[in-house]
């Protein structure tokens, strides 16, 4: 599910499109998603924003299909600078926008995995010492450590 290879300490990107492209491109080179996926996870976060405002810092959780899922993953960034997100359950015609500032990219080719998978980043999400946590680890190793030991204990 978590790989160091799909851990970004320094994620930059122009745009929220220039980021699902150069994300999906890389996930695709590593057999993790299918073709469409790229225009799926846009389609979906149009429709179904992911962005999230938490106690310590907004995040975003984007997502689609199982369908589009070769292999389980989680990708997560930690940007520099934010990217806007539409604020998850409003209208995203409002356009009532968050700048996360860690990114959770989740590919579930198994749809009930995909709600223990949410529920376990919700509790890390509201826990504002490993939150802060993942803003200050400098290496990539030292991060999925952190990252498996906390999910791990919440039933991913």
């Amino acid at each position: 599910m978590f790989d160091e290879n799909m851990i970004e300490l320094h994620g930059e990107y122009s745009s929220q499109t220039n980021f699902f492209k150069k994300i999906s491109s890389r996930l695709q080179e590593l057999q993790y998603v299918k073709e469409e996926f790229c225009n799926k996870i846009q389609e979906r976060e149009k429709k179904f924003p992911t962005g999230l405002v938490t106690k310590s810092f907004d995040v975003a959780i984007p997502h689609t299909d199982p369908e589009y899922v070769k292999r389980s993953f989680i990708y997560v960034i930690r940007l520099k600078p934010t990217l806007a997100f539409c604020k998850m359950g409003t209208d995203p015609m409002e356009h009532e926008l968050v700048y996360p500032k860690l990114i959770f990219l989740l590919g579930v080719n198994k749809g009930e995995l995909q709600l223990t998978i949410l529920q376990s980043l919700m509790k890390l999400f509201s826990n504002e010492k490993q939150m802060s946590s993942l803003l200050e680890i400098k290496e990539k190793s030292s991060f999925l450590q952190h990252l498996q030991k906390y999910l791990s204990t919440n039933e991913i």
